[in-house]
């Protein structure tokens, strides 16, 4: 038998991404269609697949975690508030809230120079190697990203 601790976190982590793969479906069946491209070429096709299979396997964990008596959920306020002063926590709102920051420079600002800022800040943040290094990676992939999108595949990124 699984650990309970780790059923009943699949349990709340398969709704979550349950309803996130629904709410990428809908997006994706609301994404604009181009009839004369075909049905294969449409731009809602990939995160159609994407949203579909996650569904899919989302479905298969919440089978796993009812199975293992994973509904059976008590929180309190307390576990409520250990939970959010939890390192975990802390290091993924700094995640997000920097995801949140490159999403809206990014339109703004030059893609090399976001992109290369938020990676550098990113492996910084999660110790990823020496300063150097760090800033050499994030510079070099921002870079060959922006030139094999824009110059090999014609795809021009913000």
């Amino acid at each position: 038998m699984e650990d309970n601790k780790l059923v009943k976190a699949d349990f709340v982590v398969s709704l979550f991404l349950i309803t996130f793969s629904i709410f990428i479906i809908v997006q994706s069946l609301l994404m604009p269609k181009y009839e004369a491209w075909g049905f294969y070429a449409m731009p809602a096709m990939t995160p159609f697949i994407f949203g579909f299979l996650l569904l899919f396997l989302s479905l298969i964990l919440l089978g796993r975690s009812l199975k293992g008596g994973g509904h059976r959920i008590r929180i309190t306020r307390i576990q409520i508030a250990d939970a959010l002063r939890s390192s975990e926590v802390k290091r993924f709102s700094t995640f997000l809230g920097a995801i949140v920051v490159y999403f809206l420079l990014l339109g703004n600002l030059n893609f090399v120079i976001v992109t290369a800022a938020f990676l550098f800040s990113m492996m910084l943040f999660f110790k990823g190697a020496k300063w150097w290094v760090c800033l050499i990676i994030s510079v070099l992939t921002a870079f060959i990203v922006w030139y094999v999108f824009n110059r090999i595949f014609l795809v021009p990124l913000p």
